[in-house]
């Protein structure tokens, strides 16, 4: 059976980075974070193609320079690629067509501890995210939505706290870690080559072991809270339908499913 791949990718715990700047397009390092991560990228595909994926989809996911932030020209086959700004919604490309997510470069929802470069969503704008009551970071928003597309959750990589995050939301998935944090900027980087070579393999085994990786659970109704860092943040979602201001800086989206929830952000 062919297999259709979805590949979530963030720039914060890819390997190499462990400063904003790192990956920001004015930092001094971003050439480096750049080349890094399409190179996380070129080994998540190459593993997931050797296992027989007919179709991988790489989308941008992280949001300097206009969600730009994967070289193109160094992407190899098959894989297509998902980049630019403003989305229409949350994660383009995702649907019922695809059978296994990945995520590259994943980092720790906000306020982990010992985490490189760790927030949910914007380390400007957002404080946390809570899904039904449950605080979530962005991982967990993709699984949700890969559950309800009935995609399984195959692969994560990213630092030490990444990993050990995706390992407690999703014991099936298989992960890849990057680095180790030793504060929210300063880590313990391993050999790129040794990562490459894991995410590779990491990527070949979820696809070739697909159809054993249970789906998580589908959402009905749902309702997500939002606590923004300012209150100019929240107001702009005011009167919008299924939105609830709790306070000056926290809102509640209210959805028949968790696909029409995230879509009032959009």
């Amino acid at each position: 059976q062919e297999l259709n791949v979805y590949v979530v990718t963030d720039m914060e715990c890819a390997s190499g980075g462990v400063t904003p700047e790192d990956v920001q397009p004015a930092g001094a390092r971003y050439a480096m974070a750049r080349a890094m991560l399409t190179a996380e990228v070129n080994a998540a595909v190459r593993g997931a193609h050797a296992a027989g994926a007919s179709h991988i989809a790489v989308l941008n996911g992280h949001g300097a320079a206009s969600a730009y932030n994967i070289n193109y020209d160094d992407i190899e086959p098959p894989a297509v690629h998902i980049a630019g700004s403003p989305w229409h919604c949350y994660l383009p490309g995702l649907d019922a067509s695809v059978d296994i997510v990945f995520q590259i470069g994943a980092h720790a929802r906000s306020g982990t501890p010992g985490a490189l470069l760790e927030h949910t969503m914007s380390s400007v704008n957002w404080v946390s995210c809570r899904l039904d009551g449950d605080e979530i970071g962005e991982m967990q928003l993709i699984a949700a939505f890969a559950a309800h597309y009935g995609a399984r959750m195959g692969l994560v990589t990213g630092d030490a706290a990444a990993c050990a995050e995706a390992k407690a939301s999703f014991p099936s998935v298989l992960t890849v870690e990057t680095k180790r944090g030793l504060s929210r900027t300063a880590g313990v980087l391993r050999p790129w080559g040794a990562v490459f070579s894991e995410i590779e393999s990491a990527a070949e085994q979820a696809v070739r072991s697909c159809e054993r990786i249970p789906v998580l659970p589908r959402r009905g109704p749902c309702a997500l809270e939002i606590c923004f860092s300012h209150t100019p943040s929240a107001g702009q979602l005011d009167g919008r339908p299924g939105v609830e201001r709790l306070d000056g800086v926290t809102v509640r989206i209210c959805g028949r499913d968790i696909v029409e929830a995230v879509g009032r952000l959009y």
